[in-house]
């Protein structure tokens, strides 16, 4: 039976060890793949959705009426990381946390913005494995910024809720979509959670019924990683007392 996997450094990792802070380097395994941008522009009566965009697009947008949602995907293009940075006038700390996939939860208010360090729990079924992902989010005026180490992610159901104007998403502001994306990252803490407790429960029983060699060392395994799960998110819960 696999083991859920922990988020770790992997063997060609860059380390930004001496660097000054504020120093934009990018810490996790280096990647190929472009990095795309897309933003979802909305209102109580509009809805403008487009991939494959552009920074200064996405500036342009966000000075229109209503409120806008930009979805960076890759966080391994520090030219581009610098871009929107400089654009979006975010701080050079701030920078720092989006392109470290190591970097702890955290809350952090700047004059212009506030920004989030949130790990994206998802159990992967096929594989029994929990895959942690690095995911910030940057809370403007009338925007928000969401960075991704990867393209793909749980905020599916909240782009649902946006294209049908389910709820009260459409005519809130931008605070009440940066809950909404928070929400439902925390909502997959549980799932996960509750996955890897039922294979513990099912490896309980197989000791009982028919024991196998391997199988005590398993549970621990199981053990120790939810205990390094719980290292990952537990940070989060001051930090959503703070905001």
């Amino acid at each position: 039976m696999s083991r859920p996997m922990k988020q770790r450094r992997p063997d060609s990792y860059v380390s930004n060890a001496g660097q000054p802070p504020g120093t934009i380097v990018f810490l996790g395994k280096q990647r190929h793949e472009v990095v795309s941008i897309e933003f979802l522009h909305y209102s109580d009566t509009a809805l403008h959705e487009q991939s494959a965009v552009s920074v200064d697009q996405c500036w342009d947008i966000i000075k229109e009426p209503g409120v806008t949602w930009i979805s960076v995907n890759g966080i391994h293009d520090v030219e581009i990381i610098e871009a929107i940075g400089k654009r979006f006038g975010l701080h050079p700390l701030t920078l720092e946390d989006l392109v470290n996939p190591f970097q702890r939860p955290r809350t952090a208010e700047f004059p212009n913005y506030i920004s989030f360090v949130l790990k994206m729990l998802a159990f992967d079924e096929a594989t029994s494995q929990v895959e942690i992902e690095h995911v910030s989010l940057i809370l403007g005026e009338n925007y928000v910024i969401s960075f991704l180490e990867d393209a793909g992610d749980v905020f599916d159901a909240v782009r649902d809720r946006i294209r049908s104007a389910n709820g009260r998403i459409r005519t809130l502001k931008s605070d009440y979509l940066a809950y909404s994306l928070i929400d439902i990252v925390i909502d997959q803490y549980f799932l996960a959670i509750e996955r890897i407790g039922d294979l513990i429960e099912d490896i309980d029983l197989r000791i009982l019924t028919n024991s196998k060699p391997g199988d005590i060392q398993e549970v621990h395994h199981f053990k120790r990683d939810i205990l390094r799960l719980r290292k990952s998110v537990w940070p989060l819960r001051e930090e959503i007392a703070t905001l």
